[in-house]
């Protein structure tokens, strides 16, 4: 079997795609594992160090939760769309910022 056979058997096992393993095996491959360091952890170990989330910049916590009654009774109301409630949103404050990360403008 050549070394493609493994990645193939593994996705043909599991009902997952060949893609699928090979990215699991670059992920553990920058991650520094071998199958040694592998059976010594547990599954939330393995399942963390694999996928785990890129650090965010600035503090955590920071960004307002949508007030989901005031959302749901303001469209109720005629002519109000989400994007006018996003605008709102956004010239009730300078710093916050839109969807795509950029700043609000005032324009």
């Amino acid at each position: 079997m050549g070394a493609a056979a493994a990645p193939r058997a593994v996705a043909l096992s599991t009902g997952r795609s060949v893609g699928a393993v090979y990215e699991t095996l670059r992920r553990a491959g920058e991650a520094g594992l071998d199958w040694a360091s592998v059976e010594r952890m547990t599954d939330d170990a393995l399942e963390g160090v694999l996928y785990r989330r890129p650090a965010v910049p600035g503090p955590s916590g920071t960004r307002p939760q949508p007030d989901c009654v005031y959302i749901h009774t303001e469209r109720r109301k005629p002519g109000v769309t989400l994007e006018l409630l996003h605008l709102e949103y956004l010239a009730a404050s300078p710093t916050r910022r839109r969807a795509n990360g950029s700043p609000s403008s005032s324009s």
